[in-house]
């Protein structure tokens, strides 16, 4: 991202800022529309919980709906480039974990952000 132009400056750093509020962006979105929880979002990684359907036996319907968001997440990130900006489209990667794992307000850090602790957090 920041070899947009030979020589790295503001221009550079202008682009790269974009690019990632533009994505940042549309993906905060996908998940508020979708009724998922966003845990973090940092450097490139953003970690978010789906937990609807509740319950063991919808365990399925959980991880095909994580599926669903991120294939939409995939999707829009693809489009949301610009050629006239010099902002490439996003390249996403996905990995699904299922099972136990909570998420609770970290008050020391920032309250509103959740932390994830547990097996799957950790992956």
């Amino acid at each position: 991202m920041l070899c947009c132009t030979d020589i790295e400056g503001d221009t550079c750093h202008k682009r790269a800022l974009r690019f990632l509020n533009q994505h940042y962006r549309a993906v905060h979105r996908i998940l508020v529309e979708s009724d998922a929880i966003r845990v973090d979002f940092h450097n490139q990684r953003l970690h978010a919980v789906v937990t609807k359907p509740y319950g063991d036996a919808n365990e399925r319907a959980r991880i095909e709906r994580a599926v669903a968001i991120a294939q939409l997440a995939i999707d829009v990130l693809a489009e949301t480039g610009d050629s006239d900006a010099h902002l490439p489209n996003a390249q996403v990667r996905v990995g699904i974990d299922s099972g136990m794992a909570w998420a609770a307000p970290q008050p020391i850090r920032r309250p509103s952000v959740p932390g994830m602790e547990g097996l799957k957090a950790s992956t």
